[in-house]
């Protein structure tokens, strides 16, 4: 019973990415892969998935989901930033982003071997 309980809790609420780029280098490097916690919420410091707003897509050039640290939250936005910010497409080119559009925090790299950890 614990076994299926903890198989459901990871099915509901953990979902797994990977890194696409060098944006988030040296924390995160380009085909790390990576589980994000869907519940629980994010905070200043913590690196999340989230889904690129139109107009990333339009100043970065790359749609779909973008990994980044969180530098400052209001009520409604966050500003995101890669930590290799000379190689990162992010807030400081298209501004905040809706916290609707934040999928998980990265709590863990799980692939390769060698970089196994919590974040």
């Amino acid at each position: 019973m614990l076994v299926a309980a903890a198989l459901l809790f990871v099915v509901l609420f953990v979902r797994p990415y990977r890194v696409p780029s060098v944006s988030m280098e040296p924390s995160l490097r380009p085909g790390d892969k990576i589980l994000a916690l869907r519940i629980g919420g994010f905070g200043r410091g913590d690196i999340v998935v989230f889904k690129a707003p139109p107009r990333a897509e339009v100043a970065c050039g790359v749609a779909g989901t973008y990994v980044k640290r969180v530098a400052r939250l209001s009520r409604d936005s966050a500003v995101l930033v890669g930590d290799n910010r000379a190689e990162s497409c992010d807030s400081r080119v298209y501004g905040p982003v809706p916290r609707r559009n934040v999928k998980g925090r990265v709590f863990l790299v799980y692939w390769p071997p060698g970089r196994i950890g919590f974040r």
